[in-house]
């Protein structure tokens, strides 16, 4: 039976002493029968990884949790977390949305956290 997260953020996944992966937090997870494409449910997670699809139907996918793994890509790339807020404006910004207006542009790497971009750089370069 397929199990659904729900709540795959950066502080949920784990390096052991060899570097690997692991998920953590299994609280809120869903288990989803085969025949199921999909189940609707509460809209349960941290907002910032949540699946927008998800967010405004409350039909949970497989989708959901990739969507999430995405944006923990984005943080690890960026540098960035995934929803900003401003203090003095109490303006809050995406990093999904941000990343979504470099897209398709020339200064794509531009999103990108120094380090990780001249590593982008020389693997574009070979």
């Amino acid at each position: 039976m397929p199990i659904f997260h729900r709540d795959i953020k950066s502080s949920n996944v784990l390096l052991n002493e060899n570097k690997t992966a692991k998920l953590a937090d299994f609280g809120i997870l869903k288990h989803v029968p085969l025949q199921k494409g999909g189940i609707s449910t509460a809209v349960q997670g941290t907002i910032g990884y949540l699946d927008p699809e998800y967010f405004a139907t409350g039909k949970l996918t497989e989708k959901s949790d990739v969507y999430s793994f995405g944006v923990v890509l984005l943080e690890l790339l960026t540098g960035r977390k995934p929803v900003r807020h401003e203090d003095d404006t109490m303006d809050y910004s995406s990093l999904v949305i941000h990343f979504q207006s470099y897209v398709g542009k020339e200064n794509f790497l531009e999103i990108l956290d120094q380090e990780d971009k001249t590593v982008v750089q020389e693997l574009l370069s070979i």
